[in-house]
C-alpha cells in the first residue's frame, strides 16, 4: 500500500473502512452506471401479468439481508395477493433462503421467485419491477441502488452500517427504522407507492450524476496525476 501513488475510494464509508488497515489520502469518486442502458429496459413478459413486483438483485448471503427481505415480503403478502417477490442472484445461502420461503404458507411461498444469476436481461428485469429491495447490512456505495435509480425505481433499504456516508444517491432511498422485518416491510410499502413522472425523473436525475460520461473523466484525471508523479 505504501507504493501507491494515488488512491480512489468509492465513498467516505469505503475510505473509512480501509483506514482500519492503512492511512492514506484518497480521492472520493463513486461508481458509475450506464444510465441509457437502464432507461431502455422493457418489462419482461413473464412478470407483466398485473402483479406488483418487488425486485432484489444480490448475492444470496447473509450480508445482503435476503432473510429480512423474505420475512418483510411475507408480512405484506398476507393482505396483498397481487404482490410478488423476485430474487435475482446466486450464492451459497440459496438453499437456506429457499427453505425459509418454503416454510411460509403456500399462497405466499408461491409468489417468491428465485431467478438465479441475471446478465443480459438485467435492464429489462429492473423495468419489470415496481420497487427495489436493497437490504445490505453494510453499505460502501451500492451500484445496485444506482442501477435502480437509473431505471426510475423507488428503493427500500436498511439503515445499514455506513449508509450515511455511502453517497448522495442514498438520500432517495426509503430507509427502514431498523432491521426488524416489520420496519423493513413498512419501508417496502412506502417504496411500492405508485411512481409519478416527478419521482421517476428525480431518480434518473440522481443516477445521471454518476453516468459513466461524468465519472470516467474524473477517474482519468487521477490516473493522469499518478502518471505525472511517476514520471517526475
Amino acid at each position: 500500500m505504501k507504493r501507491m501513488t494515488r488512491v480512489i475510494a468509492v465513498s467516505e464509508s469505503a475510505r473509512d473502512a480501509m483506514a482500519r488497515y492503512a492511512r492514506f489520502d484518497s480521492t472520493i469518486i463513486g461508481n458509475g452506471v450506464d444510465c441509457e442502458a437502464f432507461e431502455r429496459g422493457r418489462p419482461m413478459a413473464r412478470f407483466a401479468d398485473g402483479m406488483s413486483n418487488i425486485l432484489s438483485v444480490a448475492r444470496l448471503e447473509p450480508r445482503n439481508g435476503i432473510d429480512i427481505v423474505i420475512d418483510a415480503f411475507a408480512l405484506l403478502a398476507r393482505d396483498q395477493p397481487a404482490l410478488r417477490l423476485v430474487l435475482a442472484g446466486e450464492g451459497p445461502y440459496r438453499p437456506q433462503y429457499e427453505a425459509q420461503a418454503a416454510r411460509l404458507p403456500a399462497s405466499i411461498a408461491s409468489r417468491i421467485v428465485f431467478l438465479g444469476p441475471v446478465w443480459e436481461e438485467r435492464a429489462d428485469l429492473y423495468a419489470s419491477a415496481h420497487c427495489f429491495a436493497l437490504a445490505a447490512r453494510k453499505a460502501s456505495f451500492s451500484i445496485l441502488l444506482l442501477e435502480a435509480l437509473a431505471a426510475g425505481l423507488r428503493v427500500a433499504a436498511l439503515p445499514g452500517e455506513g449508509t450515511s456516508r455511502a453517497g448522495e444517491h442514498w438520500s432517495l432511498a426509503e430507509i427502514a427504522r431498523s432491521e426488524a422485518p416489520q420496519d423493513y416491510a413498512e419501508a417496502l410499502q412506502r417504496a411500492l407507492a405508485s411512481s409519478t413522472p416527478e419521482s421517476v425523473a428525480r431518480a434518473r436525475a440522481m443516477a445521471r450524476r454518476y453516468d459513466w460520461s461524468v465519472m470516467v473523466p474524473r477517474i482519468r484525471r487521477v490516473y493522469d496525476e499518478a502518471l505525472g508523479a511517476a514520471i517526475r
